[in-house]
């Protein structure tokens, strides 16, 4: 784990709301590690100085406070399972916050996430 990793926050998602809170991390003076399914907001992102993952697995691995910046619930899911997914990586202690989806989609991850010791916080935007 880098030396930066107690200060590193992890964000997956940089679309239109995502990508400015990302980019307020980074002015604030955090090393964030971010990931989008897209490369163009990724390259942005690391123009403005932070660092793009390969996989959300990488930030899982990394990253004890992760945003979660994604659409839908089935969106979270994705992020979190799979082969290259940020729960499998994760350790007790990290602190992930998901963005707004329904209650019924968000109870069934948190549970997912508490039997790693992940905690789960639910932030309407």
């Amino acid at each position: 784990m880098p030396a930066s990793a107690a200060r590193a926050v992890g964000f997956i998602g940089l679309g239109q709301m995502g990508f400015g809170m990302a980019a307020s991390l980074l002015k604030a003076g955090h090393d964030v590690l971010a990931y989008d399914v897209a490369a163009e907001p990724l390259a942005r992102f690391a123009a403005r100085g932070g660092r793009a993952a390969r996989n959300p697995a990488e930030i899982g691995a990394e990253c004890r406070s992760v945003m979660v910046m994604v659409v839908s619930g089935a969106q979270v899911d994705a992020v979190l399972g799979g082969p290259d997914g940020l729960l499998d990586t994760m350790t007790g202690g990290t602190v992930m916050v998901c963005s707004t989806i329904a209650l019924s989609e968000l109870l069934p991850i948190a549970e997912r996430a508490r039997a790693r010791g992940v905690t789960v916080i639910d932030c309407p935007v």
